[in-house]
């Protein structure tokens, strides 16, 4: 016999996240529009302005955007075209910090990529490769307006991961041990830099590095090997957040995400930890960690195509899974960031081409009320097989609680 009590009890639960049944909230879907074709989120930050790249016409180049939910930097809300440099016939914009830099890729007629920073005042400038080469890939901007990437060291192409930093220049932050060539792709507002190091110790291959401006975490001032996980041979990491937390894979035959951490936390040990993937997905990409441990990618398989994932307390959801069934997008394919908030951007699939969301998550006190509604709702229609006690009297009734279930790159 259950009362209706009980059945508000349950309600409260689901929404709460307790036992199995609902594991994490699900998410609203805002359009970010085009410039006139198809686009692609990239980046997001704790205001929820999301950047990407668009294009004005099928075929034609891309331009970086940026997409923002109310006026700001002298833009109106919605999508904005950042354009690109001359010379430069195409762009995409990466990163953007919370004070509204953005840093991005320019795409040359010939020649390496180089890369760009954006702001209220100066508008697009390129920066420049101060450590004797050329080509220059820039992925990440910190608060303070330091940026993580790749640049050319020399003429030959020798590509080391960097650091930008605004009247301080290029740090070039080396390699590991017996290593080639290095590739920044994160920092933290610590300024503490993630990426892939080439190494040579025995066996060869690629490993996750860790470069601090000072000693942290048990660890050295300068670059750091972080190794793999057991079985492989070659790691990558891709994301950094403000704990010292870094999210990235593992790969040889398949990916395996990874997630290695300085002191133990959600429920796992300090340093590098085989976080899985999504089941039945041979490999799984990480792009984005927030201050709160949740991890974004996608998961692929075969010739499939890939389905945006979120990873959250040691399980990985599939996207795809939280979102109103009637939306009307085929597919979730990549997630590409992730902000304090919860707020993930995206790209999915419209009507065959490819569309910047953003997913937002539905507030818990929304969520219960939606459940509590539900579930009265479901008593009010449901009054005959079950007997419940209400003010001393006994009603029929015969009611139950239906279970409900329901990826660009940066």
């Amino acid at each position: 016999m259950r009362s209706r009590f009980t059945v508000i009890a349950v309600a409260f639960a689901l929404a709460m996240g307790s036992g199995t049944a609902v594991a994490v909230q699900p998410y609203s879907i805002t359009d970010l529009g085009t410039l006139g074709a198809d686009s692609g989120s990239l980046g997001i930050n704790n205001l929820g302005q999301v950047v990407g790249t668009s294009r004005s016409v099928a075929g034609g180049d891309y331009h970086g955007f940026l997409w923002l939910p109310e006026a700001a930097y002298g833009l109106s809300a919605g999508i904005n075209d950042m354009e690109s440099l001359p010379g430069f016939p195409g762009s995409a914009a990466i990163d953007i910090n919370d004070s509204g830099q953005i840093v991005g890729n320019l795409q040359p007629t010939g020649g390496p990529v180089r890369t760009f920073i954006w702001d209220e005042i100066g508008g697009m400038t390129e920066i420049p490769n101060t450590l004797g080469g050329t080509g220059v890939e820039l992925f990440d901007i910190n608060n303070s307006g330091q940026v993580a990437g790749s640049a050319h060291i020399d003429a030959g192409g020798t590509i080391r991961a960097v650091l930008w930093e605004d009247g301080v220049g290029m740090t070039d932050l080396g390699i590991l041990s017996g290593g080639w060539s290095s590739y920044g792709k994160d920092v933290n507002n610590l300024g503490q830099v993630v990426g892939t190091s080439s190494y040579s110790n025995g066996s060869t291959g690629d490993h996750v590095f860790l470069w601090l401006p000072e000693a942290a975490y048990g660890l050295a001032a300068g670059i750091n090997d972080l190794g793999s996980l057991p079985g492989y041979t070659n790691s990558e990491g891709r994301t950094i957040n403000d704990l010292g937390q870094i999210a990235g894979w593992a790969y040889g035959n398949d990916k395996e995400a990874l997630l290695w951490l300085p002191e133990p936390a959600y429920g796992l040990q300090a340093g590098m930890n085989n976080i899985g993937g999504l089941p039945g997905y041979e490999h799984t990409v990480i792009r984005d960690i927030n201050n709160s441990g949740q991890i974004v990618g996608y998961a692929a398989i075969g010739g499939t195509e890939p389905r945006a994932v979120l990873w959250e307390n040691g399980v990985f959801y599939d996207l795809n899974n939280l979102v109103p069934t009637d939306s009307s997008y085929e597919l979730i394919q990549t997630a590409s960031a992730i902000n304090d908030n919860g707020q993930i951007a995206c790209t999915a699939v419209l009507d065959g081409t490819y569309r910047a969301i953003l997913l937002t998550p539905i507030p818990e006190p929304a969520t219960l009320g939606l459940l509590l509604i539900g579930s009265l709702a479901l008593l009010r229609r449901r009054r005959t097989g079950e007997i419940l006690q209400e003010n001393g009297a006994f009603l029929k009734g015969n009611h139950h609680i239906p279970r409900q279930q329901k990826n660009l790159q940066k």
